[in-house]
C-alpha cells in the first residue's frame, strides 16, 4: 500500500469493511459476496469496491483451474481490518 490517502478514501467507503470482514472468514466468489451483503450493494458498487481494494493490495483476485474467478482478502488487508475494529471496539 503505497498511498495512504487512498488507503484512506477507501475505507471510508460504505462497502468496504462489510467486503473485508467477509473475506476474512474465507475466499468467495462474486455471487457469493454480492448475496452475503444481503443484495443491499449494487453489483457496480461493488464492483468497484472490489477493484480499489485489489488496487491498494487489500484484496486478491484469482482464477482457479476451472476459470472460476474468486476474491480473497491480502495479510495487509486483513491486518488493516483488525486494526481498524480494535479502534471501533476502544472507542466504544
Amino acid at each position: 500500500m503505497s498511498d495512504p490517502a487512498r488507503l484512506w478514501r477507501a475505507l471510508g467507503r460504505r462497502w468496504t469493511l462489510p467486503v473485508l470482514r467477509i473475506l476474512k472468514t474465507g475466499r468467495r466468489r462474486f455471487r457469493q459476496l454480492y448475496r452475503s451483503l444481503g443484495e443491499a450493494a449494487h453489483a457496480k458498487v461493488l464492483v468497484d469496491t472490489l477493484r480499489e481494494l485489489q488496487a491498494i493490495g487489500m484484496v486478491n483476485r484469482f482464477r482457479d483451474q476451472e476459470e472460476i474467478i474468486w476474491y480473497e482478502i491480502t495479510r495487509e488487508g486483513s491486518d488493516i481490518l483488525t486494526i481498524v475494529e480494535q479502534v471501533k471496539e476502544d472507542a466504544r
